[in-house]
């Protein structure tokens, strides 16, 4: 058996797929060039393990690499200012991680 927090060749694939970007099971089976069965299996484990999560949960389900809060950049100070300015009040920390992405 493998150990605990180790992954094989098809979740190392899918992780690397789903580090392009969101997509279904389906394109990210496409995208590591792996089977849509295998793909579905590991991929439940992968979002069961907390390395997927499901951004949109309609049918087909659309998932992605979790954004941790340590990889999050902050807002520069001239950028909080500049909201600060448009928004005449403090801006809230959802549109705060909105400008960061950008």
């Amino acid at each position: 058996m493998r150990p605990t927090g180790r992954y094989g060749d098809i979740a190392h694939a899918l992780m690397d797929a789903a580090a392009v970007g969101p997509a279904t099971v389906r394109s990210l089976a496409e995208r590591a060039q792996v089977g849509y069965g295998a793909a579905a299996y590991t991929v439940t484990r992968l979002v069961q393990r907390g390395e997927l999560e499901v951004v949109h949960a309609c049918r087909p389900a659309v998932l992605a690499i979790p954004v941790d809060s340590d990889n999050q950049r902050e807002v520069p100070d001239s950028m909080r200012a500049l909201q600060q300015a448009w928004f005449g009040r403090p801006v809230d920390e959802a549109l705060q991680r909105a400008w960061a992405d950008l």
